[in-house]
């Protein structure tokens, strides 16, 4: 923005620097998960065929309503939430940073890079990236 209007073709930066100048980050992907946690019971390698001995694709077309009309491409907009059981709950950035900082990040759809730095790339459909910058 220059005046009143913004521009076209144009770039911006800034520059931050000084030896109490702190950067950190923190990434996370996935949805809001919603239903009851359930334990996958039949699959074999990538297929999942039951969720809790029951059939998996009928679970998900009970969830999915009207939308299941469209499967397979409305599984893109709600997608199964899996998990190790040795995972713990993310804490939150708010409680993290605390009520009086300022938050800002981006937000991506489909990105696609390592779940962890020695894994494959894996589709993470939605990811939330959040930067903090602060002077020690």
């Amino acid at each position: 923005m220059t005046g009143e209007r913004a521009e076209t073709a144009a770039a911006a930066a800034v520059g931050l620097y000084g030896h109490r100048l702190r950067v950190g980050f923190g990434s996370l992907g996935g949805w809001d998960p919603f239903g009851p946690e359930r334990t996958i019971t039949r699959s074999t390698g990538n297929v999942l065929y039951e969720l809790d001995g029951r059939s998996a694709l009928a679970l998900y077309e009970e969830y999915l309503g009207e939308h299941a009309a469209g499967l397979p491409a409305t599984g893109l907009l709600f997608p199964l939430s899996l998990r190790r059981g040795d995972e713990a709950g993310d804490p939150g950035v708010r409680e993290v940073v605390g009520p009086s900082a300022a938050l800002t990040g981006f937000y991506s759809y489909r990105e696609i890079s390592p779940f962890t730095p020695s894994a494959r790339c894996e589709l993470h459909n939605q990811t939330m990236t959040v930067t903090l910058l602060s002077e020690s």
